[in-house]
């Protein structure tokens, strides 16, 4: 058989244009299927930092915790975060606290306390490599003036009772607002807008809230509260960023 006859009964085939469309609708179909999956695995793979970012700071909590005899993360901490020095020091930002928690070797590492995909932090631009620093190994440990410059993604709660039960907050996603018991809708205040956030507790585990209607417990009553700052001691306060934080700087409420 000669090439001339191959050619003959093996013709170029082609696509028409109704199944060019055809294909083109299915690809588009598909394509509108895999795109709520995708959002959702890329949604769960966000939270899962935020996730994580808390745990190491609860698993902080629980350290300082099992280190002084069960006291908790106070307000008045055991060093001038700006010389280093011995003080009985009051803390008025979240970025005291975290120098307590870093100068003692339990969480030093800045980033921590940033989720990478909050607008704030992206909108600020300021990303820091530790909480707190020093010139040599003699030297006093400082708090970074980096980090006191950057953006903070987590609210934290200083000055719990030392009876505080294991359902107590120590920390949370920023943007909680107290009276209407969830996020705020704003994406540069709260990372995930009303979707929600995590909350980390005392006994170190950490869960995703929607709302905290209901969610939480009174340390006193052991009820559930209606309001987030029932559910950390009278006196103890929350200490978040200075720009979006929607709770820093008030104090826990008691309810009978």
């Amino acid at each position: 058989m000669n090439t001339e006859t191959r050619r003959e009964r093996s013709p170029i085939q082609g696509f028409t244009l109704i199944e060019l469309i055809t294909v083109i609708n299915i690809v588009g179909i598909l394509a509108g299927l895999l795109y709520p999956t995708i959002t959702g695995i890329l949604n769960r793979a966000k939270r899962a930092e935020s996730s994580n970012n808390l745990k190491q700071i609860a698993n902080a909590y629980q350290q300082y915790r099992s280190d002084n005899n069960g006291r908790n993360v106070p307000i008045r901490i055991a060093k001038n975060p700006n010389s280093g020095q011995d003080a009985v020091f009051e803390a008025t930002t979240v970025y005291h606290l975290a120098y307590e928690l870093a100068w003692r070797g339990y969480l030093n590492e800045g980033a921590i306390y940033q989720i990478s995909t909050d607008r704030h932090v992206e909108l600020k631009g300021v990303k820091p490599q530790a909480v707190a620093e020093r010139d040599s190994a003699d030297s006093p440990w400082v708090l970074s003036q980096i980090f006191s410059q950057s953006a903070v993604s987590f609210d934290l709660v200083a000055g719990l009772s030392y009876n505080a039960p294991s359902s107590a907050p120590v920390a949370f996603t920023r943007g909680l607002d107290s009276q209407t018991r969830k996020w705020d809708s704003d994406e540069f205040v709260s990372p995930y807008g009303a979707d929600g956030g995590h909350i980390a507790f005392l006994d170190g585990h950490v869960e995703w809230f929607s709302s905290t209607n209901g969610e939480l417990t009174n340390p006193v009553t052991r009820r559930p509260t209606t309001n987030f700052l029932q559910s950390i001691s009278q006196g103890a306060r929350i200490f978040g960023d200075l720009d979006q934080s929607l709770l820093d700087g008030r104090e826990g409420i008691s309810s009978n």
